[in-house]
């Protein structure tokens, strides 16, 4: 097809008899040749194309559009995404019937390309369909495969990860029967990409590095960067995050001679996410404020700003951190495709973070609480709406066979035994068909009881220490006295806070300041019996509740061997003495069968006061 177009073209330019007719093919087979260039090279490329004034094709079409097309190609390998999007959008209002095909389809891809980039998934996703129907009518293969590529990205981003898949398993097909090393990288970085959203790093990483090796094969910067910015970024949401620095430092590498807002901000991206997750605001927010005053990339910049506010609340700048929140909510409000997803709802969750370092523990509690009730809500109605949609793609693919297998069985001339046999068949199709959805159905209705036993477990466990939380031990606690009958039977609550944790951190760090609170959560794990529980409920504050205590049990014997224990349990640490920690504890019994939860957690909240204040005894029964 492409031979035939090309052919037309040539035998077109020419039958013109004049100087002209010569020029203008020498220019199309330049412009057919400079395909390369643009990707090894796509400044050079620039400068060849402006030489050029396309309005002086505008009467052959075919060179014209493809002089666009390559301008535009030229732009987007450069990182030149703001001068990309006006040539686009230029061309974009001149296509007409005289549009060669295979330029429309890839036109058609770029748009998806920037819809994409603009956050505008919905209309991303309807062109990239478009430009692979027409891609698919014409046979335009090597289209087809990067727009199916893009596309698999698209709805990735909408969180629509099964349809995803379906569509990157054309796109593998298409790749081995073309055997194009450069589509194969395209669909290996897709893949990785997929597999990353999906939380399997592993073999995210693989891919990634696979795609990396085509791309330095044929020495194509951008894909090099791209690659090495995912590979960057699986490091970082698989916690290896030298690893992560390492890569974003590559990126840079490959594409800083491009010097463009987009690499400069998606550069400092990285390493602000990266240097937040390790806990190192210094380098965080010097990294966040670099790219802030650039306008672009607002959905990124929401994710900077949650991080941001988290920074400054540590540093106990609680008016910054509520500024930065609030600039994060209003950029979400701006994008519908992101309400309610994860991405937004997590400004929730760090609401709860800021009121938790304030000191606001209701608060917190009421925010997180909130926040895990819609992130639960939010995952089943993805689920449900990623069935039917998933449903939807099978019926049409199943409705295209059915189409095709009946074409071509009007134009047989077969016997009634053939008819009969044809008819066996799609019986058998329609039927491996059925089977294959209930599979699928299947698969992703296990993925989504996973998906939920996770967030039930993050509902009430400790990230920090393994504990039970806050939330969780009230409840239990809640629950036994509900169901308490007799006054026979008692209780014991103690509350526990570390002590002088604060100048541990401010000498010696907040990672160390993390040890010693695993410390003490892990001999307090080690210490209690089967069926006691151990809950995390503050900063360095744990409760501990002992079920069915025996009145001739003495709790202020069992809080001593808590303490003695801890105290016996010093934390060494690099570069420094080992470092003693001790906890005040409050105790108080729960006898009475009309005792409430309130009523219970003021008396050993008081004494636990009462034991910090203690010079001599730092355990108080309350």
């Amino acid at each position: 097809m492409k031979f035939k177009i090309f052919l037309f073209v040539i035998i077109t330019l020419a039958t013109s008899a004049s100087k002209g007719s010569d020029d203008h093919v020498s220019v199309y087979l330049e412009l057919q040749n400079l395909k390369e260039t643009v990707l090894k090279e796509p400044l050079k490329a620039i400068q060849i194309l402006d030489k050029y004034d396309s309005q002086l094709f505008i009467q052959e079409p075919s060179i014209y559009f493809l002089w666009h097309l390559r301008k535009i190609q030229a732009l987007n390998y450069s990182y030149r995404f703001t001068a990309f999007e006006q040539q686009l959008n230029s061309v974009l209002g001149q296509m007409n019937d005289k549009t060669p095909p295979e330029v429309k389809a890839y036109l058609l891809m770029y748009q998806g390309i920037q819809l994409q980039r603009n956050g505008n998934y919905s209309g991303s996703i309807e062109a990239l369909r478009e430009s692979i129907s027409i891609s698919e009518s014409n046979e335009f293969n090597a289209v087809r495969t990067k727009a199916l590529v893009e596309l698999t990205y698209s709805l990735s981003l909408a969180e629509q990860y099964e349809l995803a898949m379906i569509e990157l398993q054309q796109a593998y097909q298409l790749a081995n029967k073309l055997q194009d090393s450069f589509l194969s990288g395209l669909v290996e970085e897709s893949n990785a990409a997929l597999l990353g959203y999906r939380e399997e790093y592993e073999n995210s990483l693989e891919r990634y590095l696979i795609a990396e090796r085509h791309y330095r094969t044929l020495n194509y910067p951008y894909y090099l960067g791209e690659s090495a910015y995912g590979l960057a970024s699986t490091y970082r949401y698989s916690q290896e995050y030298d690893l992560a620095i390492e890569w974003y430092n590559k990126y840079y590498d490959a594409v800083k001679h491009f010097n463009t807002e987009y690499t400069e901000f998606f550069y400092y991206y990285g390493l602000g996410m990266t240097y937040s997750s390790m806990n190192d605001c210094t380098n965080a927010l010097a990294a966040i404020n670099r790219v802030l005053t650039i306008t672009q990339f607002k959905d990124y910049k929401a994710e900077l700003l949650k991080r941001m506010a988290v920074c400054l609340a540590k540093i106990e700048d609680f008016v910054a951190a509520e500024t930065a929140l609030h600039e994060a909510e209003l950029i979400y409000d701006s994008i519908p495709e992101l309400a309610g997803t994860s991405w937004q709802l997590e400004t929730i969750k760090v609401s709860a973070k800021i009121a938790d370092l304030q000191g606001d523990k209701s608060k917190a509690y009421q925010l997180i609480s909130d926040y895990y009730e819609k992130l639960i809500e939010v995952e089943k109605n993805n689920a449900s709406q990623r069935l039917d949609k998933l449903r939807l793609a099978v019926i049409d693919e199943r409705r295209k066979h059915e189409l095709t297998v009946l074409e071509n069985t009007s134009k047989l001339q077969a016997s009634q035994l053939q008819i009969q046999t044809r008819k066996n068949e799609i019986q058998k199709l329609w039927l491996l068909g059925l089977v294959a959805l209930s599979l699928i159905v299947l698969g992703i209705l296990i993925w989504q009881i996973s998906i939920n036993r996770k967030i039930r477990d993050l509902a009430i466990i400790d990230d920090l220490t393994g504990l039970y939380n806050r939330r969780y031990i009230f409840s239990a606690i809640d629950s036994v006295l509900r169901k308490q009958t007799s006054g026979d039977i008692f209780n014991t609550v103690m509350l526990i806070d570390i002590d002088n944790l604060k100048p541990i951190n401010d000498r010696f760090g907040h990672q160390v300041g993390d040890r010693v609170i695993q410390t003490v959560a892990q001999v307090g794990q080690n210490v209690i019996r089967d069926g006691d529980i151990m809950a995390r409920i503050g900063g360095d504050e744990f409760m501990l509740f002992l079920s069915r205590t025996e009145e001739e049990r003495n709790e202020v014997t069992i809080a001593n061997r808590l303490r003695e224990t801890i105290l016996a349990a010093p934390i060494e640490w690099e570069g420094s003495d080992k470092i003693d920690v001790s906890i005040s504890i409050g105790v108080t019994s729960i006898k009475q069968r009309n005792d409430s939860l309130k009523q219970i957690y003021s008396r050993v909240d008081k004494a636990l006061y009462e034991a910090k204040r203690s010079e001599s005894s730092k355990i108080v029964n309350g």
